[in-house]
């Protein structure tokens, strides 16, 4: 069995935020915790630390052009130091096994800061690697749903998908669409203990 990850890293931050407000995301511990996941609860017997092919994490990315389009000296400062810190977690993650990072500008608009296109490249991935054949099974940690009709054509490849997000962040068709779908929401505090840890 290969297994590949998708991570809407935005996305999934915000599901574990809703199941428990007090943890930090331990990205290095995740894709392990989720192979033990899919062994142990859900059956992937096959499923094992070297099934995993790859997680790509996607993500949006402070850039300096964005801090030119700010006028606000309080949120040009704001924004700095987050970018700061992406930086800094940017770095971390680089020394993780089999963890590769796609990001995209973010964008500044009439005051907002958002992510545009992380859908579309995810969906573009993941139809790529279905049909090159890179997997067997693939987890898609969003709940997006744009990500619906690629979702059908790799299960037309014969591959297997999985979805896990919070269930008020997964459209009800996206989760219909998928073969599996893991609510973070139910997660118990033990599992959630094995990927993230509780503020100081």
């Amino acid at each position: 069995m290969r297994l590949m990850i998708f991570l809407d890293l935005d996305n999934f931050r915000q599901s574990l935020f809703r199941r428990d407000k007090k943890r930090f995301f331990d990205f290095g511990k995740f894709q392990y915790f989720l192979i033990r996941l899919l062994n142990r609860d859900f059956n992937f017997t096959k499923c094992l630390d070297e099934s995993l092919i790859r997680t790509y994490a996607y993500t949006g990315e402070f850039t300096q052009s964005l801090l030119k389009k700010i006028n606000n000296e309080e949120e040009i400062i704001k924004y700095r130091t987050r970018m700061e810190a992406q930086e800094r977690f940017f770095d971390k993650i680089k020394g993780f096994n089999y963890f590769e990072l796609k990001t995209l500008p973010l964008k500044y608009e009439d005051g907002k800061l958002f992510q545009k296109g992380i859908d579309v490249q995810m969906a573009v991935d993941l139809v790529y690697h279905a049909f090159s054949n890179n997997f067997d099974v693939v987890v898609l940690c969003s709940g997006d749903i744009d990500l619906k009709e690629a979702i059908s054509l790799v299960k037309k490849l014969g591959k297997k998908v999985i979805i896990m997000s919070h269930r008020k962040l997964a459209s009800k068709e996206i989760v219909k669409e998928a073969d599996l779908f893991i609510n973070i929401e139910e997660l118990t505090d033990e599992q959630l203990n094995e990927f993230s840890r509780i503020k100081d």
